[in-house]
């Protein structure tokens, strides 16, 4: 989703300390998976969605289970069929109308993950259209003839030998 709309990424941060439903403060090792649970969904959730029209995402924990990343990500970045694009907030539009709700997200899903293949597609084939041309240039160094082949041909010939 980032890839097509990074300025959805609000700021990143790591939860080292949180604070417990009692008010408490402790580090994130100390936690209970309860405690973990309502952290993640009062406030980094909820809290962050009331009061900043935002919500934290944790993409990852890393490997020690005691630091996780964390991500700010804007609710207002779809157009919902408005003209009123980037003022739409996700989350109203869920309640609002479901069916114009889940039409545009599995439409920013979809445009996503199709960027996303592309760029990849993009990257190999130039990587492919390198080896093709270092393969030319080799074979042409040694029989003294250019095949001129593409990378589709190479690959063929490289999976014979």
């Amino acid at each position: 989703m980032f890839v097509n709309n990074p300025e959805l990424l609000l700021t990143m941060y790591h939860d080292l300390e949180v604070t417990a439903q009692n008010g408490e403060s402790k580090i994130i090792k100390s936690f209970s998976s309860g405690e973990l649970f309502f952290h993640s969904i009062f406030n980094k959730f909820w809290g962050n969605y009331l009061n900043k029209q935002s919500v934290v995402i944790q993409p990852t924990v890393y490997s020690d289970k005691t630091t996780f990343l964390n991500w700010e990500v804007s609710t207002k970045f779809l157009n919902a069929g408005t003209n009123d694009e980037g003022n739409t907030d996700i989350l109203s539009l869920a309640y609002d109308n479901p069916a114009l709700y889940q039409a545009t997200v599995v439409q920013k899903y979809g445009d996503t993950i199709g960027e996303m293949y592309r760029k990849i597609w993009e990257n190999t084939e130039a990587k492919l259209m390198r080896i093709a041309a270092r393969y030319n240039q080799e074979q042409k160094m040694a029989t003294g003839t250019d095949p001129g082949l593409g990378y589709v041909d190479v690959l063929n010939r490289l999976n014979e030998s």
